[in-house]
Parts: C-alpha cells; structure tokens; sequence
C-alpha cells in the first residue's frame, strides 16, 4: 500500500509536471505568435513593395514625354529636334505642366502650341503603355525621350494598389504613410500615429529615387496573427489539457485505490472479528457437550446445541451477504417478482423488529391499507431489514418508519435520531464496504455492504434510494414507480 509520504511525492512530482507541461505549451504558443507575426510583417512589406513599383510603374509610363523628327530617316547631328530644344515653343510646352497635380495635364489641349510644334516637323508621343511602342519610337532614329520626375507622390494611386495587395492576402489593417527624404518626413497621408501599439515598415523597392523613403505605419493585427496560428493554438490547448487530465485522473485512481486498500483492510479485520465471533461460540458449545457434559444431560445438549444453531445461523447470514454483495458486482442476481402487498411486508418486518429489539421505540405512520407492487420478496424484505438494522446500529433508540403513496409510485422513509453521516461522505455511504471512518473503533459491528445491497436492490425493483439529511435526524428514502 502506498504510504502518505509517496503519495505526497508522487502528488509534488505531477504538479511539477503539469506545470513544466503548461509553459512548454505557452513558450511555444508565444514563439508560434512571433513567427506568425513575422510571416505578416513579411507579407504587409510584399505588398508594399510591390505598391511602390506598381506606381512608378504607372506614373513613369505617363510621365514619359518623347518628341520625334517624322521628316528624317537618318540620324543627323543638324536636326529639326535639336532646332526644336532651343526654340521658345518647348519652353510654352511645358510650362502647360503642373507636375504637383498629377498625370492628367500631359492630355491638355492646346491647339495654337501643337500647331507651332508640328510646323517645325516634330512629333510629341506622351507614355509608354506597351512594348509594341516601344518598338514603334525605335524605327525613328531621330527621337529624344524625357522622363518628368515629381517631388510628390500621389497617395491615392499608391492606396489603391496597396488595398488591392493586402485584400488578396486577406490582410485588414488601418495604416498611414509617410515620404520621406534624408530621413525627414517631407509628406505625410492619413491620421494613424507611430506608437507603442502600431507596427511600421520601410518600403525596401528599387524604384525611389536615393535618399527616399516610404515608410507604412500600421495596426498590429493581433486577431489575424492568431487566427493564423489558431490549428497550433488549439492543439497545444488540446495536448496541454488532455496531459493535465490524464494526470488529474491517475491521481484520482491512485487516491481511489489507496481508499480501497484502506476499505479492504477494514472489512478483512471486520468480517475476521465477525467470523471469530459465532466460530469460537460454537467450538465452546461443542467443548461443553463433548468435556463439561459426562452425564450427558439433554437440557444441557439442548442449550448447547441452540446456541451453537443460532451462531451457524448468523454465520451462514453473514456468508449470504457477502455472496450477494458480489453476485450484485456480477449482475447474476436474479430476482423472481410477483405482485405482493407492500404494507403487509413492512408491517411484518417492523413487528419482528419490534419483538428482537424490544428497548427501542420503532414506529410506524401509515394510513394506506395496501399497495401491489411487483417485487422479490426475499430481496426487498433484506433490503429494508438493512436500512432498519442501520437505523438500530447507528440510532439513538428512537426510529421512524413512514409510508407514503404518490401520483407516481410509493415512498418509505426510514428515519431515526443518530448523529447522521457528515457531509463529506455523503456520496460514499452507498459503496461496497464503505464505513463512515472512526479511528480504530470497532464499537459498531459490519461490514459496509448493507446499503450498498439495499441500493442495488431498490434500483433493480424500478426505484431509487437516497439519503436525506435533516438536523438531528436521519433519513433514507425509498422511491417506488409505478
């Protein structure tokens, strides 16, 4: 049997493990959070970065200007491009450019300017949407391409492509932009500030020009890193709980066992006591016939041998007990029911108690004159027998037995006026073997089957039997359905 100090040992080493088990499991959730965060740091970067090329993509293509001498085939240092560059008339163009405004002045009007252009024999192509254009400009050997650059950058254009990136990863964040340049924020889009609580990035693109930068500032999304890494969460949560209940249920069987082996002692030393009890009864009566009786007086031999029949009696109740208790475990007791009087039954043994037991006041409240009830007789008699054998050995002189019928069934109260049963056992007194602990007396003989017996046999007659605490009383109520 497992001693106090093991099972403490045993208890300290499960509490260590459980909780080396719980910060693995955190340790890893937090380092499964970090690279999912990371993962989506990564991806918000992507997509920026993909944004900002996009945009100067598109921007560069409008802001692509090349003019073309459609009147020469061969390149000539002498062209009308050259004599185009110093005239006035480039310098009318583009002044027509307000570059701060955005792409949509290089599709301006202005007939009187390229009427004066095409005089001088020059063509003006504004952006390159394809290659097959580019090929076209190629066949023009005469040709000189300007690329407009713009201190700004238009945000709007920018936003919409970085949505467009950030929705096709399923990405939701509040962000803001800021342009930088020499480290210095020269522009700044949208009402989000850098914080404790905010996540920023630097757009990392070849595309911007030296010294700078765009810098996204946004909201740490804390739910979507989670629901990223919810299938490791949620198995970590299963691994983490399924281990502490495996331990919480060995220890359960542990502590289960140790009361078992404690219960088991306790009725081997009971049933030992009770058994000695009737077997040295007999072994002296048989002595008295055999070596205090010579003259063989039949009074004597009558007297020894009743004792000695009343001692196997009690002896063969207490084996008959025993068998049921186990026949009960086994589901092999039978019983052979047959509509029988209830009241007549209870009566009958009230009046046997009554008569062994002639100290004690046993009453019974009854106004019901019968009630037919399919039951094994043998049975459900030993099983009140118990409950007032009970109410005998752990009374105080006094018991009530109470009858009642109900719209469901019958009930039957068996009441006395002992100390009743504490608390914490209350959901223990109907094992097998279970006695309510008291030290190492012995003062009140059995063997902690009787409840138990009558439980299982009340429950096997279509009822149940529960126990009914009251101050100062005790109370065990049968519940018979019809």
């Amino acid at each position: 049997m497992m001693t106090d100090k093991n099972q403490n040992y045993l208890i300290f080493l499960v509490g260590i493990t459980i909780l080396i088990t719980i910060g693995i499991q955190l340790y890893w959730n937090y380092e499964n959070y970090l690279t999912n965060k990371q993962r989506l740091l990564n991806e918000v970067q992507l997509s920026l970065d993909q944004s900002v090329e996009n945009y100067y993509a598109e921007t560069s293509q409008n802001n692509f200007i090349t003019f073309i001498d459609t009147t020469s085939t061969n390149y000539s240092d002498n062209n009308s491009i050259s004599n185009f560059l110093g005239d006035t008339a480039i310098k009318r163009y583009f002044k027509k450019f307000d570059l701060k405004g955005g792409t949509e002045h290089f599709t301006h009007n202005d007939s009187v300017l390229d009427k004066e252009i095409k005089k001088s024999g020059i063509s003006v192509r504004r952006g390159i949407t394809e290659i097959s254009d580019k090929k076209e400009l190629e066949q023009y050997p005469n040709r000189i391409s300007i690329t407009l650059n713009q201190d700004s950058i238009q945000f709007p254009i920018l936003k919409n492509y970085l949505d467009k990136a950030l929705k096709r990863k399923n990405i939701t964040i509040a962000y803001s932009f800021n342009h930088l340049k020499n480290d210095s924020v020269f522009e700044k889009k949208g009402d989000l500030q850098s914080s404790p609580k905010t996540l920023k990035i630097i757009s990392e693109s070849n595309f911007l020009p030296d010294n700078e930068s765009i810098e996204l500032i946004f909201t740490n999304p804390i739910k979507e890193i989670y629901q990223r890494g919810f299938l490791g969460i949620l198995l970590s949560l299963v691994l983490s709980l399924s281990i502490v209940w495996c331990l919480y249920y060995l220890m359960s069987i542990i502590k289960k066992q140790k009361e078992l082996s404690l219960i088991r002692n306790d009725f081997v030393s009971n049933i030992t006591h009770e058994l000695k009890t009737p077997i040295a009864t007999v072994a002296t009566a048989l002595e008295g016939i055999s070596s205090f009786n010579r003259e063989q007086d039949e009074e004597k031999n009558k007297k020894y041998i009743e004792i000695s029949k009343q001692q196997l009696m009690k002896l063969n109740l207490m084996v008959e007990k025993i068998l049921d208790a186990a026949s009960l475990d086994h589901d092999s007791l039978t019983l052979y029911q047959e509509q029988l009087d209830i009241i007549q039954i209870i009566n009958n043994i009230v009046a046997r108690f009554k008569t062994t037991y002639p100290s004690y006041t046993i009453t019974l409240n009854n106004t019901i004159p019968s009630f037919l009830y399919e039951v094994d007789n043998f049975h459900f008699e030993a099983a009140i027998s118990n409950l007032l054998d009970n109410a005998i050995k752990y009374g105080d002189g006094e018991i009530v037995v109470e009858l009642k019928e109900t719209n469901t069934g019958f009930e039957i109260y068996v009441t006395d006026n002992g100390p009743g049963i504490p608390k914490s056992h209350h959901t223990d007194i109907f094992e097998k073997f279970f006695r309510v602990p008291s030290g190492n007396l012995h003062d009140v003989k059995g063997f902690g089957i009787g409840l138990y017996y009558a439980m299982n046999i009340i429950l096997k007659h279509n009822g149940t039997l529960e126990y009914m605490p009251k101050e100062s009383w005790t109370t065990f109520k049968i519940s018979l359905l019809k």
